[in-house]
């Protein structure tokens, strides 16, 4: 007889898979694995309301006189996006969009594996930052890439300030 009241075999070899101290690569995998499948419907996306200012407005993404957001890494990004493909594959686009997103719940764990040490703890909380549904506008609206890599650069500069465990 089990000490467990309720036992599914299949979900207790799931946790001691996913909870191992050895499987920091495996939890990893299927965090960017789950978010890039929860949001890989943004790749059949064309381009969105707005989407196409970036591309035609005169001066929105360089640093004239005549436009006054000074935003360079966006800038820089959509201008590289564009130097190499142009406007011929928007899926292009939007896949940069979905990796960015799926950096941020890699980034997230870091930090909650630095802050709490709990490895269930720290996919769970990755994992729903990562699904939630909120996140999807800028990950299909190619407009707001400027609040994807924010979150990047946010998680990345508030992890490289922690100390290590």
């Amino acid at each position: 007889m089990s000490s467990k009241p309720f036992q599914v075999p299949w979900i207790d070899f799931l946790e001691r898979l996913i909870v191992g101290a050895d499987k920091e690569w495996l939890r990893r995998g299927l965090l960017v694995g789950l978010v890039g499948l929860a949001y890989s419907r943004a790749l059949s996306v064309y381009f969105l309301g707005d989407d196409w200012t970036i591309f035609y407005t005169p001066g929105i993404w360089s640093f004239s006189e005549t436009h006054t957001l000074f935003r360079p890494l966006p800038a820089w990004t959509m201008q590289g996006l564009y130097a190499f493909i142009a406007l011929r594959m928007p899926w292009v686009y939007h896949l940069a969009s979905v990796l960015l997103h799926t950096v941020v719940p890699l980034l997230l764990s870091a930090i909650a594996k630095r802050l709490f040490c709990a490895s269930l703890l720290v996919l769970s909380a990755a994992l729903l930052f990562g699904l939630r549904f909120a996140h999807a506008d800028p990950t299909y609206w190619l407009a707001a890439v400027d609040s994807l890599l924010e979150r990047v650069c946010s998680r990345a500069a508030l992890l490289s300030s922690l100390p290590f465990a």
